[in-house]
């Protein structure tokens, strides 16, 4: 008669570590050739677009019992666009019956119950974030006119602000591992604004089939085969971080093959 053997129980630990270390191999090995890994680099970018947005405010007062003078001083054109304004023309309204206009620090012309401001060589440029005043004053039998009906336009176009320094980003894995055929990892991302202003946004773009388990730092968007990782603004001469944990595409997979796109 066969006999069969039987395995006690004290040996089933040194079966287990039979069975695993082919899968010990398998990870410790993806992640000692995945942490050596690091990608530091610039990418793609995208050019800054320059416009300028000008807008107009006032103080207004009057004074008078029956016949009203009024005084606007001082009426304000500010540029809050990121490009400078090279040429721009306001308007605005008085009473019908207005007389004696008066405008001072600019060309004004009055025509019926409408004044036209014109710029001219030495205050048509307004940079962003400048400004440029004037003031008006009439008088008028109108009590109580406040109906200015402000406008202010320019007909600089937006322009091309010409190639920007791009930022500098460095990708770095802090551990890989695998088994069953599937490869994990996690990512560590820092991308540097080496230019003097403040960037407002970026987005890195990176060729991925694979799945994005969690991201901090960031927002992203995996769909397709393309990754999109998004972060807010930073600051002149910052930095931005994010990290990430995914599943990779296949052993080996990095962000090689991104770009970056970057708005002032």
């Amino acid at each position: 008669m066969r006999r069969h053997r039987r395995i006690r129980g004290r040996n089933w630990p040194t079966v287990l570590a039979i069975l695993l270390i082919p899968l010990a191999f398998i990870s410790v090995g993806y992640a000692m050739y995945s942490q050596n890994l690091s990608i530091n680099s610039t990418g793609t970018i995208r050019p800054m677009v320059l416009t300028p947005d000008l807008v107009i405010t006032y103080d207004d007062s009057s004074w008078g019992i029956y016949k009203k003078y009024y005084n606007l001083n001082p009426i304000t054109i500010t540029n809050q666009g990121n490009g400078s304004a090279t040429n721009w023309s306001a308007t605005f309204k008085i009473p019908s019956d207005a007389t004696n206009f008066q405008c001072s620090g600019a060309d004004c012309t009055v025509s019926g119950d409408t004044v036209t401001v014109n710029s001219n060589p030495s205050n048509s440029y307004i940079a962003a974030g400048q400004s440029f005043t004037f003031s008006a004053s009439f008088s008028s039998y109108t009590s109580g006119f406040d109906d200015w009906q402000m406008t202010v336009t320019t007909d600089t176009l937006p322009s091309n602000g010409g190639p920007m320094t791009p930022p500098t980003v460095t990708i770095t894995p802090r551990g890989a591992w695998g088994f069953w055929g599937l490869y994990y990892s996690s990512f560590d991302g820092v991308i540097t604004n080496t230019r003097e202003t403040a960037l407002d946004s970026w987005q890195i773009t990176v060729p991925f089939s694979g799945s994005v388990w969690s991201m901090s730092g960031a927002s992203y968007n995996n769909s397709g085969s393309i990754l999109t990782i998004t972060g807010g603004p930073i600051p002149a001469n910052g930095t931005a971080e994010f990290s990430t944990y995914m599943t990779l595409p296949y052993q080996g997979w990095n962000f090689n093959g991104y770009s970056i796109e970057v708005t002032p």
